[in-house]
């Protein structure tokens, strides 16, 4: 492989891994969104249960703790794929040119030297040639970056949505207890007994 195709094989992985990034960017605001829903169906469930329900109340409590701590897990992963991951970008156009600018100078100078003390010349590289090698180290170091932070941030994903349908087993318990046997406060059958006094007339003797 020449070092033409090295670069345009280098080119199309910093693209590749710049899409990936926003990819999964997505992915992560749909993950938090089903976390959402679970964590308000769960923090329902506690607000709301009735507890003169006994045993099948604090069993249904029980498991909608776990489900909020399994969660908390979950999303402990979630913010490590989303915040703190820092990607390499190659050098802006001005960065390139001022570059390029500094190598032309660069190249007088050594002729200038070379002029002045032709025992002890040094080697000219031609700005150009050296402006090829910057592109092509900053190119090669930003795609193997931004790949193992990719690689990372996948990893971190593939363990937030483990934990995610950890939770759900809890939960699915604490539900079929909440509302199969009626231990919503909220619900239309748990409405208030009213007491009905009867008074009648009593016949003076």
């Amino acid at each position: 492989m020449t070092r033409t195709d090295l670069l345009k094989f280098y080119e199309k992985i910093y693209f590749h891994e710049a899409e990936l990034r926003e990819k999964l960017y997505v992915r992560i605001q749909i993950v938090f969104a089903f976390y959402v829903f679970i964590v308000t169906s769960a923090i329902y469930i506690i607000r709301n249960i009735d507890y003169s329900g006994g045993a099948l109340a604090i069993a249904a409590l029980i498991l909608s703790v776990i489900c909020c701590i399994v969660m908390a897990v979950s999303i402990f992963y979630l913010k490590r794929a989303f915040w703190g991951n820092e990607f390499k970008v190659i050098s802006t156009p001005e960065e390139i040119s001022r570059h390029l600018e500094n190598l032309k100078e660069h190249k007088v100078k050594l002729e200038e030297y070379n002029a002045m003390y032709a025992y002890n010349k040094q080697k000219i590289i031609n700005p150009e040639d050296g402006l090829d090698n910057f592109i092509f180290e900053r190119l090669q170091r930003c795609s193997s970056h931004n790949m193992l932070i990719n690689e990372w941030r996948s990893s971190q994903i593939h363990q937030s949505v483990y934990y995610f349908f950890l939770s759900l087993i809890p939960l699915l318990f604490s539900a079929v207890v909440f509302i199969g046997f009626d231990l919503d406060l909220s619900s239309s059958q748990k409405s208030k007994k009213t007491e009905i006094i009867v008074i009648t007339n009593s016949k003076l003797i």
